[in-house]
């Protein structure tokens, strides 16, 4: 091997160890003390920001169980752009848990553990659980199933709660809905509908996808409102796991009444690139969505009113979805136009008065 062989060899090998020190300074927390998070999801899916198809029975709108993930960059719950694994399909179609559970249990060496949260029994409400992280796994997904739908769910992917080296005091990430790419259905109580072949997961969006049957189809709005949000709040040292749960649930009850839900106040928000800083109430007064009406094609003419001569004719459409929250009212649904048929006949030239059209025999007289 010639000397200069040699160099860039030796090159290669400093640059690999470098890009490998990276890599390991990426996907792990240099803290050297685990975190406790208090992990609260918070919903706001209501008749009044989504009132286009708003599920009310069989079954009511609601959430499924929280479920998460607590994992390194080796790991993926799910992304964009990606076909979901059984597991998640199985949990964004009935909201199941086992066989993704079992899933988990096979990546231990990627995985730190997983958790769950109640489910929430209305459109809105919430649901805490705690966590805790080690430095080697400082990243957290989080998966949440609307119900009713084909296969849409809220989360996260990948939330790194560590930066520069220290855990965030505080994180708010707003949820928005995705489509797991494994049931075609267009509205939230559309019947099973297998997509095939699987497609990646994709996000819905008020324009995404350009059908008048999708429940998230808002043409007006350049970006829908938000389902809820994600919570993450370091708790203190001091206090053992089961102290401070007990703690966070008294703060953080499942609610399901409108007027009591604003109560969680953050002083302090870290940004990441799905969020916002807020230094206000998080629970924001929610946003009327106006729904336009919406109105069928036109029926075909009906039949001329007169048999002859000049008349009208009718056609009509009907309502296939009420207007809501200031939406464009309904436009008229009946249309007339004149119509003509073939000409009348003539009338009868009149008969002649003085010939009798009496029938009788009559008695002849002799004179």
């Amino acid at each position: 091997m010639t000397a200069s062989s040699l160099f860039n060899h030796l090159l290669l090998v400093c640059l690999w160890i470098y890009l490998s020190h990276i890599e390991i300074l990426n996907s792990s927390c240099s803290t050297d003390r685990p975190a406790n998070y208090s992990v609260t999801f918070s919903a706001q899916w209501t008749p009044v920001s989504f009132p286009k198809q708003y599920p009310t029975q069989r079954p009511p709108a609601q959430w499924s169980q929280l479920f998460g993930s607590i994992h390194n960059s080796d790991f993926e719950l799910w992304a964009e752009g990606s076909l979901v694994s059984p597991g998640v399909q199985v949990f964004v179609e009935h909201g199941k848990s086992q066989l993704l559970i079992h899933e988990i249990e096979l990546l231990k060496d990627k995985m730190q553990t997983w958790f769950q949260a109640d489910p929430i029994p209305s459109g809105e409400g919430n649901t805490s659980t705690v966590i805790t992280l080690e430095k080697s796994h400082p990243l957290v997904s989080v998966l949440v199933k609307l119900i009713p739908s084909p296969d849409w769910f809220v989360g996260v992917n990948a939330l790194d709660l560590c930066e520069n080296g220290q855990w965030k005091t505080s994180v708010l990430y707003d949820l928005f809905p995705w489509d797991a790419g494994t049931d075609s259905g267009f509205a939230f109580s559309s019947p099973n509908y297998v997509t095939n072949p699987q497609e990646a997961v994709s996000r819905i969006t008020a324009k995404n996808p350009s059908h008048l049957a999708n429940s998230f189809y808002y043409p007006r709005l350049e970006a829908l409102p938000r389902l809820g949000y994600l919570e993450f709040n370091l708790l203190q040292e001091e206090k053992d796991n089961e102290t401070q749960y007990e703690e966070m649930q008294d703060k953080n009850v499942t609610i399901t009444e409108p007027e009591t839900q604003n109560r969680t106040r953050l002083e302090e928000v870290q940004v990441t690139e799905n969020q916002t800083a807020r230094g206000e109430q998080t629970a924001q007064s929610h946003n009327s969505t106006p729904l336009d009406c919406e109105i069928s094609m036109w029926s075909s003419w009906g039949l001329c009113n007169q048999l002859c001569g000049k008349g009208s004719r009718e056609r009509t459409r009907y309502i296939m979805l009420h207007p809501a929250n200031d939406g464009e009212p309904c436009p008229s649904l009946l249309e007339k136009e004149d119509c003509e048929e073939p000409a009348c006949p003539s009338k009868s030239p009149s008969i002649n008065s003085n010939i009798s059209t009496d029938s009788r025999p009559r008695k002849r007289v002799n004179q």
